[in-house]
């Protein structure tokens, strides 16, 4: 079951990133903490801008056996730049400015899986979960690829974790490279 929720949440994440016919949709890969539980988990993640200073995200984590809490999480984030990279060059076109960084806060609304459930004090937290996450974060790098950190508070599980990765614009790439047409004399 649970391969299942993942791959379909990896399906969605690479349909809605290639399905977005605007040039500035990125995809991308981090590492997860979870301070309380002291965790580590991997994530995958596209980002879709829905205008200059507010994105949606889709995003999985997976914190494998190897931690003492094995789960998975299937999440939408929504950030909004406070602090903002995008320049208007006219006509409500806008250019990311390349070396600024971007500050944003986002709320996560999330399904988890508590793969290797337990009974706990907690009666908040049962086998499938749904979690809503507000935080903090901040980006940099150029128009193409783009590192990003993030810290998260679980309002539900009063937990707090932090993300850090990298996200790549593909339709960006092709814009950076110079024209090679021919001089004309």
């Amino acid at each position: 079951m649970t391969k299942h929720v993942l791959l379909l949440c990896i399906a969605f994440i690479l349909s809605t990133s290639v399905s977005r016919a605007q040039d500035s949709w990125g995809v991308g890969v981090s590492g997860a903490y979870n301070f309380p539980l002291k965790s580590i988990g991997v994530g995958v993640r596209s980002q879709i801008p829905l205008g200059v200073k507010m994105a949606v995200s889709p995003q999985v984590r997976y914190f494998p056996k190897s931690n003492q809490v094995n789960e998975v999480y299937a999440a939408v984030a929504f950030q909004y730049n406070l602090l903002n990279p995008y320049q208007e060059r006219g006509h409500k076109r806008y250019i990311y400015k390349n070396n600024k960084p971007t500050v944003y806060t986002t709320i996560e609304v999330a399904y988890n899986q508590w793969i290797n459930y337990l009974p706990t004090l907690s009666k908040n937290a049962k086998k499938n979960n749904i979690l809503g996450n507000v935080g903090l974060g901040a980006a940099i790098g150029n128009s193409s690829v783009r590192l990003f950190a993030e810290a998260k508070y679980n309002v539900l599980w009063n937990e707090t974790f932090g993300e850090i990765g990298l996200l790549v614009f593909p339709g960006t790439i092709r814009k950076n490279r110079y024209s090679s047409c021919p001089k004309i004399k």
